[in-house]
């Protein structure tokens, strides 16, 4: 388990499609994506940590988890701004600023 209780790779296991998988199968070379496809390809119990390894190598090497952090991050960067925009004009400005800033907190845990 990861710092939040989760199964490390445990999507790759699961063969869930996920932001990531997108990315590197939209990015991948034809026999790269038909690898993927074929990794992820049944139940979970025929993914050996041997294929979640080379899962892994190919979602590094397309940089599909670099892209999906950013897209993370810019979307939070958005909704935050829209966020702030709106407590902005809230009639109890020390309320709003406050929870601004645990907003803000909790974003900055997060990415």
């Amino acid at each position: 388990p990861g710092a939040y209780g989760k199964e490390f790779a445990g999507d790759l296991y699961e063969g869930k499609r996920t932001l990531i998988i997108a990315h590197l199968l939209a990015g991948a070379e034809a026999s790269h994506a038909a690898e993927v496809s074929r990794l992820l390809a049944g139940p979970r119990s025929s993914r050996s940590p041997a294929a979640v390894t080379r899962l892994l190598a190919l979602i590094e090497h397309y940089g599909s988890l670099e892209y999906a952090q950013r897209l993370a991050e810019e979307r939070a960067t958005a909704g935050l701004s829209a966020l702030h925009s709106v407590l902005s004009r809230l009639p109890d400005g020390a309320a709003a600023g406050r929870l601004s800033s645990i907003l803000d907190s909790v974003a900055d845990r997060v990415s």
